[in-house]
Formats: structure tokens, C-alpha cells, sequence
């Protein structure tokens, strides 16, 4: 994140990295480069630290300028948008070929929905799980402690045994409770999600490898 321009209240000054900062600008440069949480040179930070006026007019402030910020996107988050996009799809693709399935076999409407509502959760798992790296399987993934991370998973899976076991939640959703054949096929189903990009990720490992050779 970098300054690109300035505003002192009355003139602009669109920041170069060859060009001197000109001396109306100082002091609105002083306030943002100094200002932090440990240190509040910020008045605004100042007076919140002593404890906010009942009312806005009570803030006597003077206006010195604003500061305009860049963010430039990282030049892989448009693949990584891509590939949020495309695991979206086959979630969905998965689900629906579970759904029809179903409805095939004969199973009841609720029965279906069940299996339904249990490949939604499960596929996104994994894919939540695997996208955390671009280089390592997801067999490293999970075998990497991330205390945080885990939490995820483990309460989209409490969840979901609470609501496929408890008899409030399965009249409440009109859901039925699965044979463990069918809760086999929605996990395998799940699991499929992620297929294609751990085969890309080996691919991508092979080519590096070689590259290094």
C-alpha cells in the first residue's frame, strides 16, 4: 500500500518517488506517518482514548488534509478469484448429480434433500481445506497444524451430525435421517470436488521439479 496523492485543504499534490514532497504538504504527512495504536498521534485517536463527548460538536478539531492510499491486486488473486469461481460450480454440479440420483433410485423427498443438504456441506470442505496452498496435497494440508483453520471444518461437521441426528432439526428442515451407504456416497461425492485441482498441483509439483534438474 503505497500514497499517491495528498489534499491540504485546499491544493492537490499527486505523490512521484522522484519528486520533493512540497513543504504545505509536511504536516498532513507528519500525522499519517506518525499516527499508530500504540502511539495515537492522530487527535481524533487522542480524544477517543479519553473517552468520547456526549455530543459531535464537543470534538474541536482542525481539518488538515486527506491522504489518497493505493492497493494495487496481487497479480495472482485473478486466477485465485477464477478458481474460487470454478470450485463454486462443481459443488453445485456434484450436488445436483447427487439430487438426480436420488430422485432415480426412489429414495423420498426428504431422503433426497438430506443427501442433498449433506454433499453441500461436505464438498465445501475439502475445498476450503485445499485451496490453503497451490503446492502442497491435501494430505500435508491437514497433517499442517492450523489450530484456526480446523475450526471450520470441525463445526461444519458437528453441525451437521446435530442436524442429521437430532429429531427437532430433522422435522424442522423435513430432512430424514441417512443410512451410513448413503452418507458414504455423499463423502465420496464431497471429496470428488477437489479432484481435478490435486491432480493440477501434482502436474504443477512434476514441472517444478524438472524445471530444477
Amino acid at each position: 500500500m503505497t500514497v499517491t496523492k495528498l489534499y491540504n485543504g485546499s491544493d492537490f499534490d499527486a505523490i512521484e518517488k522522484s519528486a520533493e514532497l512540497l513543504p504545505k504538504f509536511h504536516k498532513i504527512m507528519e500525522f499519517g506517518i506518525l499516527s499508530s495504536q500504540t502511539n495515537p498521534f492522530d487527535p481524533m485517536e487522542k480524544a477517543m482514548a479519553k473517552g468520547l463527548p456526549k455530543i459531535q460538536h464537543d470534538f474541536t478539531f482542525e481539518f488538515i488534509g486527506l491522504i489518497g492510499l493505493s492497493d494495487p491486486i496481487r497479480i495472482n488473486v485473478k486466477q485465485s478469484v477464477a478458481n474460487c469461481y470454478q470450485a463454486d460450480i462443481r459443488v453445485v454440479m456434484i450436488t445436483l448429480i447427487v439430487y438426480f440420483i436420488g430422485l432415480r433410485l426412489g429414495y423420498s423427498s426428504e431422503e433426497v434433500r438430506t443427501m442433498t443438504f449433506t454433499t453441500i456441506i461436505i464438498s465445501n470442505i475439502p475445498v476450503i481445506l485445499t485451496n490453503r496452498s497451490w503446492s502442497n496435497n491435501i494430505f500435508r494440508i491437514i497433517a499442517t497444524p492450523n489450530k484456526a483453520v480446523l475450526w471450520v471444518p470441525g463445526g461444519a461437521i458437528f453441525f451437521l451430525l446435530l442436524v442429521l441426528n437430532v429429531p427437532f432439526f430433522l422435522s424442522l428442515f423435513q430432512f430424514q435421517k441417512l443410512s451410513l451407504i448413503n452418507m458414504i456416497i455423499c463423502s465420496l461425492a464431497g471429496m470428488t470436488t477437489i479432484v481435478w485441482f490435486e491432480i493440477y498441483k501434482l502436474f504443477k509439483q512434476k514441472k517444478s521439479n524438472l524445471c530444477r534438474s
